[in-house]
């Protein structure tokens, strides 16, 4: 015996004695906006958000180019987001 009394209710379904149980309904959870870090890129690296290879940075993840990595780079920053599934993004 299935009983469903609606489709945004619970739903009672008999297990195999035959007694009613209650299957709760799935919650949504909620979608949290982006994080943006607006840093230097050595900054970035440090701070996990990026890693550099052959003196440039990339984000993690996205290896979305950021720019040059080195202490020196100085009035250049760049503003990474944190997106899911890929884990940072450059944004725009």
């Amino acid at each position: 015996m299935v009983i469903t009394p609606s489709r945004a209710g619970p739903r009672a379904v008999a297990d195999p004695d035959g007694d009613p149980t209650i299957t709760p309904t799935p919650t949504v959870t909620p979608t949290v906006p982006p994080v943006c870090v607006t840093a230097g890129n050595y900054a970035h690296t440090a701070a996990g958000r990026a890693h550099q290879s052959g003196g440039s940075t990339y984000a993690n993840g996205s290896n979305d180019p950021t720019g040059l990595w080195n202490t020196f780079t100085t009035g250049r920053s760049s503003s990474i987001a944190e997106r899911k599934p890929t884990p940072f993004h450059l944004s725009p």
